[in-house]
């Protein structure tokens, strides 16, 4: 079984499902047609879209989501951070591992 890593799992998947649907496509990764190949590919990369906007990365400070764009506020009162006001992003979905782990590589 392959492993698929999230790093903050805050969404409605977990973790036995990233890994469950990435090795059902592995199994299928074998295909010869391309026609069935670019089928694979396709469904593979909607899965990992899907998963990543499912649980993207959110702030280390005050736990908002990648998209915010305000001031990080516990970085304004005076959490540790980097920046002053700035959001410390990390974590969510890692859609490379999971391309590799279905057997594409992240530039697919």
């Amino acid at each position: 079984m392959t492993k698929v890593v999230a790093l903050i799992s805050s969404g409605r998947y977990r973790q036995e499902q990233y890994e469950d649907v990435a090795n059902l496509l592995r199994g299928h990764n074998t295909a010869t047609n391309d026609t069935h190949k670019l089928l694979l590919q396709s469904l593979t990369l909607d899965f990992a879209d899907l998963f990543a906007a499912d649980n993207p990365p959110n702030c280390n400070i005050c736990r908002a989501p990648k998209e915010e764009t305000a001031l990080c506020f516990g970085a304004v009162l005076g959490a540790a951070s980097k920046s002053p006001g700035k959001h410390d992003f990390a974590g969510g979905f890692d859609r490379e591992q999971f391309l590799a782990a279905c057997g594409l590589d992240s530039e697919n």
